[in-house]
């Protein structure tokens, strides 16, 4: 199961890594905030979820294995793609954009001000913005993006899979 963790799980977070570097050298932080965490998140499940798939197929072609395997080796998978996502996504906020949180707390003020948007949620906002330059933090705000989602993910994949009449060879 370990090795399986480690190549899918690899591979998943080499693509998110490589994503957020691509996407955040050729974008800037627009008033479309929201367009581009869709198009986030759609990314993240597209890199995860058919590395999932793929482990689990292959797990089972080497050892035959349950609902709670299958689900646990998704776990991992998940879990190794989110910690690469982390390592990816500081690097790509230390030396492409930097001023990130500068421009997403610029956005979130005109929201404020505008009505678009509660005061607890601001206040909230600029109290991550507050510690983001924390690594603990940092590492605990962008494992939040994306490990819920590989979680959700974990538990989907092995369930569609398990009834998905499997050919035989």
């Amino acid at each position: 199961m370990l090795k399986q963790i480690l190549r899918y799980g690899i591979i998943s977070g080499a693509i998110l890594a490589l994503y957020v570097a691509i996407t955040f050298s050729i974008m800037d932080c627009s008033e479309n905030m929201e367009g581009s965490q869709i198009f986030g998140f759609t990314m993240m499940i597209l890199a995860v979820a058919p590395t999932m798939v793929l482990a689990v197929k292959a797990y089972k072609r080497e050892m035959p294995a349950g609902l709670g395997k299958s689900i646990l080796l998704c776990i991992g998978v998940g879990f190794l793609a989110s910690v690469l996502y982390v390592i990816g996504w500081a690097f790509t906020h230390h030396f492409i954009v930097p001023e990130f949180m500068d421009q997403f707390m610029a956005l979130y003020q005109k929201k404020y001000q505008a009505g678009k948007m509660s005061k607890e949620d601001f206040e909230m906002a600029q109290w991550m913005a507050d510690h983001y330059h924390n690594p603990f933090w940092f590492f605990i705000f962008t494992m939040v993006e994306i490990f819920p989602l590989t979680i959700a993910l974990a538990i989907l994949i092995p369930v569609i899979l398990k009834y998905i009449p499997q050919k035989k060879s």
